[in-house]
């Protein structure tokens, strides 16, 4: 997550992992998200090694300069 923003973005991104064959996520993971204005800042998670198909789904729920948003991005590993 990075700005440049004019004012403090703050909120949680969370990790899903959800195999193929399953219906219910294995794996889900919260951090807390506080980026100040024009900071670069890296939000990490670990996923232990499977040979399973899995579903990777990143959502960040924010308040970036006063303004609520919502970023879900979705990749198969």
């Amino acid at each position: 997550m990075f700005g440049p923003y004019s004012g403090l973005t703050t909120g949680t991104i969370s990790f899903t992992a959800t195999p193929y064959d399953q219906a219910a996520p294995i794996n889900t993971q919260q951090q807390d998200v506080a980026i100040t204005p024009y900071e670069d800042k890296k939000y990490e998670f670990e996923l232990p090694p499977t040979s399973k198909a899995m579903l990777i789904t990143i959502t960040a729920l924010l308040d970036v300069d006063g303004e609520e948003i919502r970023i879900i991005k979705k990749q198969s590993i």
